[in-house]
């Protein structure tokens, strides 16, 4: 593909998975705090903000990003999604949240 398609394709995927994930993420942790973080949370006695927690939420953004990303390419470009495109796809997204994760640890925001 030449790089100007790429650069296409990459720019107008991120920017849906952006503008998607504005308004679907808040619902999704709404959605994992009362089921899964409560669950860990009665499993284990840790409270909301626990080891566990952190990584599903990583382990949820990842995959959810992955999954706007992916729809994206298939039905606006229609390049068909091979698992080597989808890991791909995943590894990036994974590579960005860590950096997220990372920053959010080592500065964590006043509230």
């Amino acid at each position: 593909m030449p790089w100007k398609k790429a650069l296409l394709v990459d720019v107008v995927m991120n920017a849906a998975s952006a503008l998607v994930g504005y308004f679907v993420f808040p619902w999704v942790g709404l959605a994992w705090e009362f089921t899964g973080g409560s669950a860990i949370e009665k499993l284990t006695g840790w409270g909301t903000f626990n080891v566990l927690g952190w990584a599903a939420t990583c382990a949820i953004a990842v995959f959810l990003s992955t999954g706007i990303e992916t729809l994206v390419v298939r039905l606006v470009f229609r390049f068909a999604i091979t698992k080597r495109r989808f890991w791909a796809i995943t590894l990036a997204n994974l590579g960005s949240t860590a950096i997220a994760f990372v920053s959010m640890v080592r500065h964590p925001p006043n509230v």
